[in-house]
C-alpha cells in the first residue's frame, strides 16, 4: 500500500513537472514569436513599439499584456495607439485567442482620427492548427461604445455592437453577421440632418447578414502582408430603421481584380424622400442631383401605389451605378487596404 501511494505521488509530481516544463517552453516560444513579429514589422517600415510587455498565466494560461502599444502601417494609413492591450489564451488550447482592449484608445485611418471608448470591448478568435493559423471563426463584442473624431467630443454611440465571422466550406468564404443596439448618431450631425423631421435619437434596427468570398483565406499574413480581397458578396439582408424611415437591401455582387463591382442589389425603402433630404443636409449628396433622383424615383414609387414606399434595383455595371433607370455615378472600388 505504501509503495503504491509513493508511486502515485511520484507520478503526480512528474506530471506537474512535465506540465510546468511545457508551460515555460510554450511561454518562451510565444514570447519569441511576438518579438520576431515586432522586429519584422519595424523592418517593413511600420511603427511597432510598446512601453512594456509581460507574459503570465502559469500554469493553464498564456496571458500576454502590452502597455503603451503603438502599431501603424504607413502603406495603408491605419494605426492604433492603446494604453493597454491583451491577448489571452489557454495553454492547452492555443488556437483559441481572446483579445481585450483598454477602455479608450486612438485609431487613425486614411480618412480621420477617432477616439474609441467602451465599457467592454473584446474579440474571440479561433484558428486552425496550421502554421498560417487560418481563421475558422471570430466574434467581436463591444458594449457601451462611443466613437468620436479626435478633434470633437460628439460621438457615435451604441449600447452594443456585435460582429461575427465564420468560415464556410470554401476556405476563403466566410459568413458575416453584424448587429447594433441603440445606434445613436452624433448629436450635432443628427440635429443638422433632421431639420423638419421627427426622429428618435437612436436607430431601432441595424443588422446585416452576408457571405463574402475572398481571393485567399484570412490568416496570420493578412495583417503583416496585404489583405485578402473580396471577390463575391452575397447580401442576404442589410437593414436599418430610424423612426418611420427604413431601408433593406439584398443581392449579389462580383468584384474583379481592380475592385470594381458587377451585380444587382434590391433595395426597399420606406419614407425615402426623407432619406434624400438627409443626404443633402449632410453634404453627402448634391441638392441638384438629389432633385433629379427624386423626380425619377417618384415615378417609380407611383407604380407601387404608395408614394412613400420604394422598391428598386441598384445596379453595378461597367464601373458605374444605376438606381432603377437613373444613373447615379461611378461605383465605389471595393478594395481592402
Amino acid at each position: 500500500m505504501k509503495r503504491a501511494l509513493s508511486l502515485l505521488i511520484i507520478l503526480i509530481f512528474a506530471a506537474a513537472a512535465a506540465w510546468g516544463g511545457y508551460w515555460y517552453w510554450g511561454a518562451s516560444k510565444l514570447r519569441g514569436a511576438f518579438e520576431t513579429w515586432f522586429t519584422e514589422r519595424q523592418a517593413d517600415g511600420w511603427q511597432a513599439q510598446y512601453a512594456d510587455f509581460t507574459l503570465q498565466g502559469f500554469p493553464n494560461r498564456f496571458d500576454s499584456t502590452w502597455s503603451g502599444l503603438k502599431l501603424g502601417d504607413p502603406d495603408t494609413g491605419w494605426s492604433v495607439e492603446m494604453p493597454l492591450f491583451q491577448i489571452l489564451m489557454l495553454s492547452y488550447k492555443p488556437q483559441h485567442v481572446i483579445a481585450v482592449t483598454d477602455r479608450s484608445f486612438l485609431l487613425d485611418t486614411p480618412v480621420d482620427s477617432y477616439v474609441i471608448t467602451n465599457e467592454d470591448l473584446r474579440a474571440s478568435l479561433i484558428t486552425d492548427a496550421s502554421p498560417t493559423l487560418e481563421l475558422q471563426r471570430a466574434t467581436v463584442i463591444g458594449k457601451g461604445m462611443d466613437i468620436a473624431r479626435a478633434t470633437r467630443s460628439d460621438p457615435l454611440h451604441a449600447d452594443e455592437l456585435r460582429l461575427g465571422v465564420e468560415r464556410v466550406a470554401d476556405p476563403a468564404t466566410y459568413h458575416l453577421g453584424l448587429a447594433a443596439t441603440a445606434l445613436t448618431p452624433p448629436e450635432g450631425w443628427r440635429n443638422r440632418i433632421s431639420e423638419g423631421l421627427a426622429l428618435p435619437d437612436a436607430l431601432s434596427d441595424v443588422r446585416m447578414d452576408m457571405t463574402a468570398s475572398f481571393n485567399r483565406p484570412w490568416n496570420i499574413h493578412a495583417l503583416d502582408d496585404s489583405r485578402p480581397q473580396p471577390r463575391r458578396l452575397e447580401l442576404k439582408t442589410a437593414r436599418a430603421q430610424w423612426g418611420e424611415m427604413a431601408i433593406e437591401a439584398t443581392g449579389t455582387v462580383d468584384v474583379d481584380d481592380e475592385g470594381t463591382p458587377e451585380g444587382e442589389v434590391s433595395v426597399k425603402a420606406e419614407h425615402w424622400r426623407e432619406m434624400l433630404q438627409m443626404a443633402v443636409s449632410s453634404d453627402a449628396l448634391n441638392a441638384d442631383v438629389a432633385k433629379a433622383i427624386e423626380q425619377g424615383l417618384t415615378l417609380l414609387a407611383g407604380f407601387s401605389g404608395n408614394r412613400n414606399s420604394l422598391n428598386v434595383t441598384l445596379t453595378f455595371t461597367g464601373g458605374m451605378m444605376r438606381l432603377g433607370p437613373i444613373p447615379i455615378g461611378p461605383a465605389p472600388r471595393l478594395i481592402l487596404r
